[in-house]
């Protein structure tokens, strides 16, 4: 897709002349960074990490990737929870709500992070 605006020298691409590509274009860029992330994760930890936010899934109606770190180490690269949560998606355990809340994980510096909606909460199981 080339720019209308910037034809010739310019950019191939920019918000101006293609806003409605703009979520897309970014939508993209965050689906290769997530899967890069992933394809370097060891195997062992992407297994243990699907298997504990299974299980924080059962057990909170309401969770973000702060309760995921709570129970498994970081792996080398932290952007491979993207993928944990994504699978975690497709496979009908949660859905994001929509809404962002401050992370209580003083290493995320009281940035923003996703919320989700447990969709396999158990009322009463610790």
């Amino acid at each position: 897709m080339s720019c209308r605006r910037h034809e010739g020298d310019g950019p191939a691409w920019c918000m101006d002349c293609h806003p409605e590509t703009y979520e897309d274009a970014i939508d993209a860029i965050t689906n290769a960074a997530v899967n890069r992330a992933d394809e370097h994760a060891d195997e062992e930890w992407k297994r243990r990490a699907d298997e504990a936010l299974r299980q924080i899934a059962t057990a909170l109606p309401i969770l973000t990737p702060d309760d995921l770190w709570d129970v498994i180490e970081r792996p080398r690269e932290p952007r491979a929870s993207g993928a944990v949560f994504r699978r975690a998606i497709k496979a009908g355990w949660i859905e994001p709500t929509g809404r962002l809340v401050k992370s209580r994980n003083h290493l995320q510096h009281g940035n923003k992070i996703s919320e989700y909606r447990s969709l396999i909460y158990v009322h009463g199981i610790p």
